[in-house]
């Protein structure tokens, strides 16, 4: 019997007798449900592979620890804020074997044993699970101590993820936002690799267009008049694959039909960029119908919540971006005194733009932000991503890494997948001189998880990280990428003069402050230093050191 060392995840439905006693038909029709929009989908989407299935209960194996916490993770996020069945987890790193169609080993047979001790809601993971996750994933988990397993011979330290902890994010939809239907991907093929490649589309749908509050997105076979509607179909010809989703509006008209080839040669790689691309087409989609519905009505008719879509409309990385973004959300606040979402963006805006050296272009705006962040403190709720930007004022008043640190832990465990808070965290990492840490969080925003300026946004700061770390050749492409997306990306400049000048790349360092004098004239070295809040580390010495080495004047 052959051993391979195996990411396991068990699961199980909690109280299956009992629900099965109480009304069998209800329960599987509920089970036939959860498995086709929720627990298909998003195993499919972490490539994981159901090995054994026993009708209330699952073996599944992945190809790394990450993606099988992760999987675990959302199931029990998607689980908590649907009124079905709940399911305990428990995850392992061990050797399995499997053979005429089942599965051995200390890997299953301690998975299974830690979802047993599971609550309902709940993932267990072991320790050699617990020791292999970044800092992304590790808060959310408390240590539950050793314990004796039944048939384990030797104790086993657990971590233990509660269902307190469990859909936090997914319960902060806010209504008046547009809403969003995704019918499961189709396929005719009937071969198990494009039945498995449908599903894990559907899983990354859902993932990457419900990681935005704006839009409250969720997968169902129904139709509902008052959703847009996607409905994707992927089709096959030998191994060339054909994926096509119609976008539908809310009063039944055809939007937009996207069509992506592909290679199944290429499969996994494929799914991944295509689950984004198709994800940022479908948001865009959205975002352009809601704005041809805005545009017809009179500025004192539209309501705050389309307010704040229009200003998403605007977003963008330069100051005239920033300014008209500014400009709708002051309006959606004015007319909506109490919305915390509203306070918490405008915030986010304001902030990104002083940093950046653009205080020029929100001038109107400037004398708010105190007021803006006491509101988003005092409407918002503790696990909101607005809070990043609060830490990122402590940080700058105060200095205390020690205590923004533990904001970020406390944000992050409950919101492990959130763009925004893994965006903002990374960054604020950058703000402190961590730059190892801040490549944990920002190389997971993606063009499809959050929109395409969020994930600019994070191209710019990883090759802000390899600039602190003195990786100046790392540091370009991405900087260069960043800047080919949005040339009017001003702190990407900065940061691609900075490692030009310790290159001693003289031209290239010489055209990017040139391109950084036109977006904020007469910038120096000690203006960025001090409007900036970096605090004083190696790394951000070093960014400093290689403006001046480009020729930036001091100050």
């Amino acid at each position: 019997m052959n051993l391979s060392l195996t990411a396991v995840l068990a699961a199980d439905v909690a109280g299956y007798t009992r629900l099965m006693n109480e009304d069998a038909e209800g329960t599987l029709r509920t089970l036939r449900r959860l498995r086709g929009e929720i627990m298909d989908p998003v195993i499919a989407a972490r490539r994981g592979r159901v090995v054994k299935n026993m009708g209330d209960g699952w073996i599944v194996t992945f190809r790394t620890v990450s993606d099988a916490v992760q999987c675990a993770m959302q199931l029990q996020d998607r689980l908590k804020n649907d009124d079905g069945l709940k399911i305990r987890i428990g995850v392992h790193l061990g050797d399995v074997a499997e053979t005429e169609g089942d599965v051995f080993g200390e890997g299953v047979n301690i998975a299974d044993r830690l979802q047993e001790i599971a609550e309902p809601g709940a993932v267990v993971v072991s320790d050699a699970v617990f020791g292999l996750l970044d800092g992304t994933l590790r808060p959310s988990f408390d240590d539950a101590g050793e314990r004796v397993l039944k048939n384990i011979a030797k104790p086993v330290r657990l971590w233990s993820r509660g269902g307190d902890v469990a859909g936090a994010y997914a319960a902060l939809a806010i209504p008046g936002f547009p809403r969003l239907i995704i019918q499961p991907v189709r396929t005719a093929d009937t071969r198990a690799e494009l039945t498995e490649l449908a599903s894990a589309l559907t899983g990354d749908l859902l993932f990457y267009l419900d990681s935005t509050r704006w839009l409250d997105a969720t997968i169902s076979q129904d139709n509902d008049p008052d959703r847009y509607i996607v409905a994707p179909v992927l089709r096959a010809r030998s191994d060339v694959l054909r994926l096509e989703a119609r976008l539908w509006g809310p009063d039944g008209r055809l939007l937009e039909v996207f069509k992506i080839g592909g290679n199944l040669a290429d499969a996994f790689d494929w799914q991944d960029r295509t689950g984004a691309d198709l994800s940022n087409r479908i948001m865009q989609g959205v975002i352009g119908a809601e704005i041809r519905k805005i545009e017809t009505l009179p500025d004192s008719l539209r309501t705050a919540e389309q307010w704040m879509v229009y200003g998403f409309a605007f977003a963008g990385q330069s100051g005239e971006a920033h300014r008209k973004t500014l400009d709708c959300f002051a309006e959606a606040i004015r007319l909506k005194p109490g919305f915390g979402y509203a306070y918490a963006y405008a915030l986010v805006i304001l902030m990104s733009a002083v940093s950046m050296g653009q205080s020029h272009f929100v001038q109107a705006h400037l004398d708010k932000m105190d007021h803006w962040a006491a509101q988003v403190d005092r409407l918002e709720p503790e696990q909101s991503p607005a809070r990043v930007m609060l830490a990122l004022g402590r940080l700058i008043r105060t200095g205390d890494r020690k205590a923004v640190r533990a904001d970020i832990r406390a944000l992050i465990r409950n919101l492990p997948f959130d763009p925004h808070t893994l965006f903002w965290s990374g960054w604020l990492f950058l703000y402190m001189g961590d730059p190892e840490t801040a490549l944990e969080y920002l190389p997971r925003i993606n063009v499809g998880f959050g929109g395409e300026a969020l994930a600019n946004a994070a191209r710019g700061g990883i090759g802000f990280a390899f600039l602190q770390m003195g990786q100046f050749e790392q540091a370009l492409p991405y900087l260069d990428e960043a800047l080919r997306q949005n040339p009017d990306y001003s702190a990407a400049w900065r940061h691609k003069a900075a490692a030009c000048g310790y290159l001693g790349r003289t031209e290239e360092a010489a055209a990017a402050l040139e391109a950084v004098s036109k977006l904020s004239p007469d910038e120096t070295i000690a203006q960025i230093r001090t409007r900036s809040g970096y605090l004083d580390t190696p790394g951000t010495r070093r960014y400093f050191e290689g403006l001046a080495k480009a020729g930036m004047a001091p100050g």
